[in-house]
């Protein structure tokens, strides 16, 4: 992986001052318009069930009409309805989303979680409780803002094991973005607002032992941490911003043009990039080393997060009012004439892959032919023809 990633990086050092490129969506993916109202819509996040929640903001002046909302196979929920200022919401594989509301002493922020339909409430105090995120182990990781220190910045992590609060940190810094992943492990940086500029390093926590992960970078700022304890954050180089991924002590340069990255746990990464010939944000998409700009468009597009079926979510529209929410969608097994569907109509494509692979390519170039691997075993033959039956309606 390193070695791929340095001569990509390579190529793409020399591509961040030459042409844009065209929107390049991956075989077995399509672009789906999640939301297209008047509405501010922003700050999506995806599950490996492809429910996506988000904020919706119904008066753009008064942060008070957010509402978390729930995109799930075609539909939206709004899950709140009320004049109480929610934000920041998370969720995970079993749909438990987490929250958080100003509904404390002085109207602090709290952490609330909904599961089952039954509303939460994790924290009550009277300190700022903010940026919750939840695993799907059940544990919420989230920064407590204590108002101390230099710019009244001073936050401090706090972890729920599904029992009690714990605290993570106590060391006085602005503490913030956060990220948990599944193993209880913790990414996040630790901001100092005292020096002018401002400084900060990206620290990382496993079963009690906390490591940096920086030394005298301009300005790392933490974005993503998954199952296979790898990190990533960027940092500022020269006029652009630099994404890195760390594991196990061993730290990768992704590319030296880009911001806001997220991972998942099979190797597929989103992040964004600013262009300056369009003065706006892209997405951009890295599967098996190959760099894909997803959005091509003279507004702004801002990532959400990734899923482990590749499928991203994120912002698109102009700030600060008209956004709305877009998402890569994988289609589903068995569609392999990639109408998004599964019936009678991809009979013959099956049958075309199966004895002539590379007319099948010819003809669906678009389609990806692991769409046909419906048994699930890793490899596309004869043993998935019963299965593909099984579905057709």
């Amino acid at each position: 992986m390193s070695g791929s990633l340095l001569v990509v990086t390579a190529v793409m050092i020399v591509m961040a001052f030459g042409a844009t490129a065209a929107a390049q969506i991956p075989p077995g993916y399509k672009v789906v318009v999640v939301t297209a109202s008047p509405e501010y819509d922003s700050s999506p996040r995806i599950n490996n069930r492809g429910q996506i929640v988000f904020l919706r903001r119904y008066d753009i002046n008064d942060r008070y009409t957010q509402e978390i909302m729930l995109y799930e196979d075609g539909q939206l929920t709004r899950l709140t309805d009320d004049y109480v200022w929610d934000s920041a919401p998370d969720i995970n594989d079993d749909g438990v989303v987490v929250w958080s509301r100003r509904m404390g002493p002085n109207e602090t922020q709290e952490i609330v979680r909904l599961a089952n339909g039954k509303l939460t409430r994790i924290t009550d105090n009277e300190i700022d409780d903010r940026s919750p995120n939840v695993n799907d182990v059940g544990h919420i990781a989230w920064n407590a803002w204590n108002g101390l220190g230099c710019e009244n910045s001073g936050s401090e992590l706090r972890l729920f094991d599904g029992t009690i609060i714990v605290d993570i940190t106590a060391n006085g810094f602005s503490n913030q973005r956060e990220r948990l992943n599944d193993l209880g492990e913790i990414l996040w940086t630790r901001f100092d607002f005292c020096p002018k500029p401002w400084e900060s390093v990206a620290l990382f926590y496993s079963n009690g032992q906390t490591t940096q992960l920086t030394v005298g970078q301009r300005q790392p700022r933490t974005s993503s941490l998954n199952n296979k304890s790898q990190a990533a954050w960027t940092h500022g180089v020269d006029t652009h911003s630099e994404i890195q991924i760390w594991q196990a002590g061993v730290t990768t340069t992704l590319t030296n043009w880009g911001t806001n990255v997220y991972l998942n746990n099979t190797g597929q990464i989103a992040f964004d990039r600013w262009h300056d010939d369009t003065e706006v944000w892209q997405v951009w998409y890295v599967v098996n080393g190959e760099f894909l700009r997803l959005t091509d468009e003279p507004v702004w597009n801002v990532c959400g997060d990734i899923n482990d079926r590749g499928e991203v979510a994120w912002e698109r529209g102009m700030y600060p009012g008209d956004v709305d929410i877009r998402y890569m969608k994988r289609l589903p097994a068995g569609d392999l004439n990639c109408d998004d569907r599964v019936d009678f109509d991809d009979v013959e494509p099956l049958v075309l892959l199966l004895t002539d692979p590379g007319a099948y390519a010819a003809q669906f170039p678009n389609c990806d032919r692991r769409l046909a691997d419906v048994n699930g075993d890793g490899s596309v033959n004869a043993f998935d023809v019963d299965p593909f039956i099984e579905l057709l309606p």
